[in-house]
C-alpha cells in the first residue's frame, strides 16, 4: 500500500505527516528563503505548484492538495512583494511550465 501524506497549514508553517510512520516533517514560514511557482501539464488539466526553499531542501504544495488555498492566502499575507497576479501568470499560456520566482521579490 502506498503511503499517503497529510499536509496541515497554520500561521507558523506547514506540517507533513506520513501514513507509513515516517518522521513528521515541517517547515516554518520564518525559515523560507525562496518561493517559486510552476505548472505541470497533466494533459486534461494543469497542476499549479508552490515550492519553498528552506536551507538546502525544497517543500512543495500542489494545487491538488487540500491545503493549497490556505497556503496561497497565508503566503500572500506573510511575504511582501509577491505579485498579486502570479497565479494567472503561471496558468497561461497552456503547455508551458511557466516557472516563476515569487519571493524574494526582485
Amino acid at each position: 500500500m502506498k503511503a499517503t501524506c497529510t499536509k496541515i497549514v497554520n500561521s507558523n508553517g506547514v506540517i507533513y505527516t506520513w501514513s507509513d510512520g515516517r518522521p513528521q516533517q515541517a517547515f516554518k514560514w520564518s525559515e523560507v528563503s525562496e518561493i517559486r511557482t510552476y505548472k505541470v501539464d497533466c494533459f486534461a488539466y494543469d497542476d499549479i505548484c508552490l515550492r519553498f526553499r528552506i536551507g538546502d531542501n525544497w517543500y512543495e504544495v500542489s494545487e491538488q492538495d487540500d491545503i493549497f488555498r490556505s497556503v496561497v492566502e497565508t503566503v500572500e499575507q506573510i511575504f511582501p512583494g509577491i505579485p498579486t497576479n502570479w497565479y494567472s501568470e503561471v496558468m497561461l499560456p497552456a503547455f508551458d511550465t511557466n516557472d516563476r520566482l515569487l519571493w524574494p521579490a526582485g
